[in-house]
């Protein structure tokens, strides 16, 4: 009758659990989930997590209100804050450390900023690491796609750490990953369509207020349903083995185990809960498939309680104790790796030697970039993206690839661009200075195809090597660096092209020396903070920029206004005056005579400039490309 009773108890504990990935939570009255955990410092008052310590409507205890012109100060009502805490709708905020308040109420930071001693700073948030001092997403950044400067071929996307042709069904392509557009603070509804960072992005629009199926928690608009992030209330985080059920955070057992009071256990082995959840065998008891006995079966061992055959026990494989680890099993009491059919065991794990990249024929051996593994052998791939060509180990697209022009290994030379399969002669002199009136806060395809041939210029006919200063610019990761950056890769990715970025934050004469070294395209962004000295600044580049532009260099200055300019401002660079006026989304007409320039080529006769461009007047001595309709230069070339 025990083991009867056992096995009904056994039976209905399936079921039972079974059942419980059905039920809904515990509920109020008005159907509002109630939250059973909140993480600490915070308590569960109703179907919020609060602090005690600083609510004035839950102060010290939910429902304890404080009463009018009263501040909730570490759990108890008073007049004043704490120091270093600020009075907010009579609650106490950390000014020193509150992103949501940081420094004076309301003040939030943007996505991607922390609240350090009451400003907001940029630092690499959780989503990306730090590649050499600068923070990159290795799950999406196509020029970083899984590790740091490991760049996907031209046309590739980054999406979780891998190079792919297309996004899924479901995601939309955006500065070369796969986004949800739908929640997606910087493509918020489409591309590049960044929010403020007061407001936040739900079903595609950037609001204050999420959706009523949605809840605004800071920076993302999200499902309290079911983010393990915001599980039932904002910040409000499950553990490690835990999934968000339903508003509440669940512990997930892995199979043959069961939930036992938010640990998991086997019911079959385990002394203190032998059968059921409920049933301690007791001192000097042990646990035989879900029953307790005296003493094992002949032919089992007691081993913590519970009794296991050492031949096949995995976490006892041969003794108590010792555990198989991974995929590994126990086979006459030796951890053994089960391997299935056509696999070898490598260090440890299975790898097919016939198709794996890392262990191609033989554990260890790798195979080389734009290679692959079939039939144990190392291959050059022959899989580039629709309109490329495999021309050695590199895809490129022949229609425009100046050193494969219209087919692998046609060279069109130094002074020739590679116009339609065709070398056409462009009677370039090597090395230009280009300005552009655009700052690239906001993007628009022929402003991108603009400053994408301007570095196309360049006598590198690989990979170029672009050097950024960025010294008083807007390095976010939605500001003009970035936009310029992400910009030049989708350009210069239509023309077969790529490209290396190094952002210089200094304006030292040295520093750009050995920048300029190493670089064949020098760019110098838009300055918002304006630079605070720009002509000493410029007698001091002025020879290093004349030798950088002589032997085949091409500078590249964005935006006339906030003092860019003034940095190349220098007879040997930039002979004339400079009158600048403002262009905000002035439409732009090619100039007559211009139309056959490689900068122009691919650019839209007539588009409209987007915010944050800006004119040049005045007797400026170069060649415009660009002129805005209404009089002055746009875009201009400055030749050595």
């Amino acid at each position: 009758m025990p083991r009867l009773w056992s096995l009904v108890r056994l039976a209905a504990l399936a079921i039972l659990f079974a059942a419980c990935g059905d039920t809904a939570p515990r509920t109020t009255d008005g159907g509002v989930p109630v939250i059973s955990v909140c993480s600490s410092p915070l308590s569960t008052c109703g179907s919020l997590c609060v602090d005690t310590r600083f609510d004035a409507r839950n102060c010290g205890a939910c429902g304890n209100v404080c009463g009018e012109g009263a501040v909730c100060s570490m759990g108890s009502c008073g007049e004043n804050c704490p120091a270093g805490f600020g009075e907010c709708e009579g609650a106490c905020r950390d000014f020193q450390n509150d992103a949501l308040n940081c420094g004076m109420c309301g003040a939030r930071c943007a996505p991607g900023q922390t609240c350090v001693a009451g400003s907001c700073e940029w630092t690499c948030g959780p989503d990306e690491s730090d590649c050499g001092g600068r923070c990159a997403n290795l799950l999406r950044d196509p020029s970083d796609c899984g590790a740091c400067d490991a760049a996907c071929a031209p046309g590739q996307l980054c999406m979780d750490g891998a190079c792919i042709g297309n996004c899924p069904d479901t995601l939309t392509a955006c500065g070369g990953t796969c986004v949800d557009t739908g929640r997606d603070l910087r493509n918020c509804g489409a591309c590049d369509n960044a929010c403020p960072g007061n407001q936040i992005c739900g079903a595609g629009v950037c609001t204050s207020f999420c959706p009523s199926e949605f809840t605004d928690c800071g920076d993302v608009c999200t499902s309290l349903d079911r983010d393990p992030n915001n599980c039932g209330a904002c910040g409000n985080v499950c553990g490690a083995s835990e999934a968000c059920e339903a508003g509440v955070c669940t512990v997930i057992c892995r199979p043959g185990l069961f939930n036992c009071d938010g640990e998991c256990l086997d019911l079959l082995t385990d002394r203190t809960a032998c059968g059921d959840c409920f049933t301690d065998c007791g001192p000097g008891a042990v646990c035989e498939s879900g029953f307790c006995e005296a003493t094992c079966t002949p032919g089992l061992t007691p081993c913590d309680g519970g009794c296991f055959d050492l031949d096949t026990a995995k976490n006892n494989c041969g003794a108590c104790g010792v555990a198989c680890v991974g995929d590994e099993a126990c086979v006459g009491g030796v951890c053994t790796l089960d391997c299935l059919p056509g696999e070898t065991n490598c260090d440890g794990f299975c790898r097919d030697l016939t198709s794996d990249s890392l262990n191609c024929g033989v554990c260890g051996v790798s195979c080389g970039e734009r290679q692959v593994c079939e039939s144990s052998r190392c291959q050059l791939s022959t899989d580039c993206p629709l309109g490329f060509t495999l021309c050695g180990t590199e895809c490129v697209n022949t229609t425009n690839n100046p050193s494969n022009c219209g087919g692998c290994g046609r060279a069109c030379g130094r002074a020739a661009a590679c116009v339609a399969s065709t070398c056409r002669d462009l009677g370039l002199v090597p090395g230009q200075l280009y300005m552009i009136g655009h700052d690239y806060f906001a993007r628009e395809p022929s402003a991108d195809r603009v400053l994408a041939n301007a570095a196309a210029q360049s006598t590198t006919s690989g990979t170029l090597s672009i050097v950024i200063y960025t010294q008083y610019a807007d390095t976010s990761a939605t500001g003009e660096v970035a936009n310029v950056e992400a910009a030049l890769r989708a350009s210069l990715g239509l023309q077969g092209r790529t490209a290396t970025f190094t952002r210089l934050a200094s304006d030292t004469t040295s520093a750009l020396t050995t920048a300029l070294a190493a670089a064949d395209v020098f760019i110098i962004a838009e300055q918002e903070r304006s630079h605070p000295n720009p002509t000493a600044t410029a007698a001091n580049w002025e020879t290093p920029l004349g030798d950088f532009i002589g032997g085949g260099g091409i500078v590249i200055v964005n935006y006339f206004l906030d003092n860019a300019y003034q940095l190349v401002a220098r007879p040997t660079l930039v002979p004339g005056s400079l009158t600048v006026s403002n262009a905000t989304r002035a439409s732009s007409v090619i100039a007559p005579g211009a139309a056959g320039d490689p900068v122009v080529t691919g650019v839209v006769s007539g588009y409209l400039a987007p915010n944050g461009s800006s004119v040049l007047n005045g007797s400026i001595g170069g060649t415009p490309l660009i002129n805005r309709s209404t009089g002055g230069a746009l875009v201009l070339r400055f030749d050595p």
